[in-house]
């Protein structure tokens, strides 16, 4: 993924690290941004703590994942791989509790709770639209997609 984020902005500095240990300096950022990530960890709170550590004081996080409806439901993480197979990254479901009682340990403020709701334009652009379209539509139309703090 690194490779194709500096294909697509050469001119950006990436710094590969683990959301366990940001490989940056205490209250460097005024804006910090994860999205699409914290589903991939068994526990988010080290990531959620580590967010803080790196943002200055009266700045802002923004944390978007893959809403827990939609893993309870079996969704995850799908990509087609350069053999064009499709596959999935493991993901794991926290609950709205568990990033509330993160954020709260790690001296988060919550401002905003948001959550976008699968429209049938998005959903028929999904891989699994052309298995069974009606049954796909029925399915996903509506459902909560994402969960954005």
């Amino acid at each position: 993924m690194i490779e194709r984020a500096r294909a697509s902005a050469p001119d950006v500095e990436f710094k590969p690290g683990s959301l366990g240990a940001l490989p940056f300096p205490d209250e460097r950022f005024d804006l910090v941004m994860c999205g699409l990530a914290l589903t991939h960890l068994p526990e988010i709170s080290r990531a959620i703590s580590e967010i803080r550590r790196v943002l200055k004081v009266g700045g802002s996080a923004v944390v978007a994942d893959h809403h827990p409806m939609a893993g309870f439901l079996g969704g995850s993480a799908i990509f087609q791989d350069k053999e064009r197979y499709y596959r999935n990254v493991r993901s794991f479901v926290h609950a709205h509790s568990e990033y509330v009682s993160a954020f709260i340990a790690a001296g988060l403020e919550i401002r905003e709770r948001h959550e976008p709701r699968m429209t049938e334009e998005q959903a028929s652009k999904g891989p699994l639209f052309a298995v069974s379209p009606k049954a796909f539509l029925n399915g996903t139309v509506g459902m909560p997609v994402a969960l954005i703090w």
